[in-house]
């Protein structure tokens, strides 16, 4: 039986008093907004992230790269080794040989498709500059050395390695046999350009995915975020020398109407 002193203290006691409906909405509704506020700028960040981390990447298969040659005299890889075999392929001579730690080096992790294999690799050779093959008697695309690139015009600011497209992205792409390529002889920027049906050249196209940015390496080992307009600024840029001989495009040609008449022999 509860005594006077009992009550005395429950009346002295402050009631608690729960939020009312309205003031649960309100503060439901401010989350709402602080979160829609803040949800572009995380979103922001994490693709700002991202890009550093591809480029990263690129800068590590671009150093790959610098030691392969000069563990092999100076000569660049090539697309292809002893034939069109899948173990044969420039990324896996580098992963297998040790030049790179891991296959997630190989991996933009922008790219939602990409992951280490032959049709989902997110990073490309420009085999236009540095060959299709070790056949020296290659009447396309021979091997050629980084010396031989570097005297070249704009040879230390050629593309090597740029962002490239998984075959998913496309029907046209899936019979390709080889996502880890690009070509810059018909050079497309996806997504801006869309993929062209004319052909192989048109189905190895770079991958802006970067706030139509791509990240790419060069010769001499350094890696650089270029806009659209340098993507397609293929005498600058690209300079794919390894077609018939030695060879730069004209400036202000038309890049989606290629032929070897538009081009000068050096």
């Amino acid at each position: 039986m509860r005594t006077s002193r009992s009550y005395r203290n429950a009346a002295a006691c402050p009631q608690r008093q729960a939020f009312t409906l309205v003031e649960l909405l309100v503060v439901i509704g401010i989350i709402a907004v602080l979160i829609s506020i803040l949800l572009p700028s995380l979103s922001a960040a994490r693709e700002a992230a991202q890009a550093v981390q591809c480029a990263s990447n690129l800068r590590q298969i671009a150093m790959a790269h610098v030691m392969y040659q000069n563990d092999y005299d100076g000569w660049c890889l090539v697309l292809m080794y002893s034939g069109d075999s899948s173990s044969n392929r420039w990324y896996k001579m580098l992963y297998s040989q040790g030049y790179l730690p891991s296959q997630n080096v190989f991996i933009c992790p922008s790219e939602p498709q990409g992951k280490y294999g032959d049709s989902t690799l997110t990073y490309g050779l420009n085999s236009t500059l540095t060959g299709n093959s070790l056949n020296r008697n290659d009447s396309q695309s021979p091997p050629v050395k980084a010396s031989q690139v570097m005297q070249k015009r704009n040879g230390p600011q050629c593309i090597v390695f740029s962002e490239s497209l998984p075959d998913i992205y496309s029907p046209l792409m899936t019979n390709r046999n080889m996502a880890a390529r690009v070509n810059p002889v018909y050079l497309f920027v996806w997504p801006k350009d869309p993929i062209g049906n004319a052909g192989a050249p048109h189905i190895f196209p770079v991958a802006a995915r970067h706030r139509n940015k791509a990240n790419a390496a060069f010769m001499d080992g350094h890696v650089e975020t270029l806009s659209y307009d340098q993507l397609i600024d293929r005498a600058n840029y690209w300079s794919p020398i390894n077609y018939w001989g030695w060879w730069w495009f004209r400036p202000g040609t038309d890049h989606k109407t290629f032929n070897f008449n538009n081009m000068d022999r050096k």
